[in-house]
């Protein structure tokens, strides 16, 4: 087994919500090592910071130690838990903090030691469950992390991290298809957490599936999540799209009116293509942010007219047609596709169009995506995507 020891991992901590990627040569195979660290507030913490006031000085404890983990500092940090432990030893928080400082701090068996005690504790959270799952995982224990992940599942069913944490234990391992059920499994427990459309987006790009990659990574986006590597995965959506309009539209023959026919679950996939293949020639002299944006609008407004109301419908085209209807689609779309397609491009746009993206920026903070349910839409059904020997599986 691969021992991942967290100080010689040299983790990049300038956000926290972030995800690592990390390749190690073993005995000449690439191993892919994925680790999540998605530090949210504790709400286990702050029920127990409600019922139970906490002294000033508490409190000044505790946000220096958050000051502490924020810049880097994790033996401060650790020091300080230690006192606030003593004082406050009911408070389920600190333990679960001390163990992610300490697996920050490369001490990664003192971290599995004190969140086992913790996730022992009738009060332990996800949290507790998640920081334990990835301190498994730095130490290259990949099963007992998925005992964990399972372990916490079943206190916290609908937990969207714990169904992510076991996607990533599965791709590591290299199956790509049981990880996937795993993200799918998330959303439509969890369908506000944003992580499992992203990363089951990448698995649907990696299959060249870029209808159901673009859409869910499309969903991502408009969620709230860690923006540092928006520019490339705005660039994945911008080349998917370009792919979808080459190649994946179906043939003219594939072409159905009744998507609903073909079984008790709704062919939203089925249904999708065949209205963008009615719409294919506004791409015929290429794939620009221009025809994209005249492609997606009368996309939607076709979809929405011949299904909304039916078991088709679906919340992405509802809310992308509120955007039409308030005269921001087309921004959104720039937003979107503009730098990905040329940034030269971009800034002339943003110079021309002086403050406008500031603006609706400032406007979709207050319209947010409003993910209400993706569970009609999600299908386990895979097909023929982990069979097809000719899908690049090894991109």
């Amino acid at each position: 087994m691969i021992k991942l020891p967290i100080n010689e991992m040299g983790f990049n901590w300038q956000l926290l919500n972030s995800k690592l990627l990390y390749f190690h040569k073993v005995k000449n195979k690439l191993v892919l090592v994925l680790l999540m660290f998605l530090f949210a507030p504790c709400s286990v913490g702050q029920a127990y910071a409600q019922d139970n006031p906490r002294s000033p000085e508490l409190k000044q404890m505790y946000n220096h130690t958050m000051e502490f983990i924020a810049a880097k500092n994790y033996q401060s940090a650790i020091l300080i838990l230690k006192q606030e432990i003593t004082l406050e030893p009911e408070n389920i928080l600190l333990p679960e903090q001390m163990g992610k400082a300490l697996l920050l701090n490369g001490q990664v068996r003192e971290s599995i030691n004190i969140l086992n005690e913790t996730i022992g504790k009738t009060n332990a959270d996800t949290d507790a469950y998640h920081y334990l799952v990835l301190a498994y995982m730095s130490d290259g224990k990949t099963k007992q992390a998925l005992k964990i992940a399972d372990w916490g599942l079943t206190k916290f069913p609908t937990s969207g991290m714990l169904q992510n944490d076991r996607g990533k234990i599965f791709e590591i391992n290299g199956n790509d298809e049981q990880a996937l059920n795993c993200y799918l499994s998330g959303m439509d427990n969890n369908y506000s957490f944003s992580e499992n459309y992203k990363d089951a987006s990448q698995i649907y790009f990696k299959y060249d599936d870029n209808l159901l990659g673009a859409i869910y990574l499309e969903i991502y986006l408009n969620l709230p999540h860690d923006t540092t590597n928006n520019d490339t995965l705005k660039k994945q959506l911008y080349t998917g799209w370009q792919n979808l309009c080459k190649y994946n539209i179906p043939n003219k023959n594939k072409k159905t009116d009744n998507p609903v026919s073909l079984g008790q679950k709704p062919d939203y996939t089925m249904a999708i293509s065949s209205e963008l293949f009615e719409l294919s020639p506004t791409t015929s002299d290429g794939v620009s942010t221009e025809n994209l944006t005249m492609l997606r609008t009368r996309f939607v407004m076709n979809y929405l007219r011949k299904y909304r109301g039916t078991k088709l419908s679906f919340e992405l085209f509802e809310w992308q047609n509120e955007l039409i209807k308030n005269g921001k689609f087309d921004i959104y779309n720039e937003w979107l596709f503009g730098k990905a397609e040329s940034e030269p491009n971009f800034i002339a746009w943003n110079t021309f169009h002086d403050g406008d993206m500031n603006r609706f920026l400032a406007w979709k903070v207050n319209h947010t995506y409003p993910p209400l349910s993706v569970s009609s839409f999600i299908s386990f059904d895979f097909g023929d995507l982990f069979k097809n020997p000719n899908k690049r599986k090894n991109k």
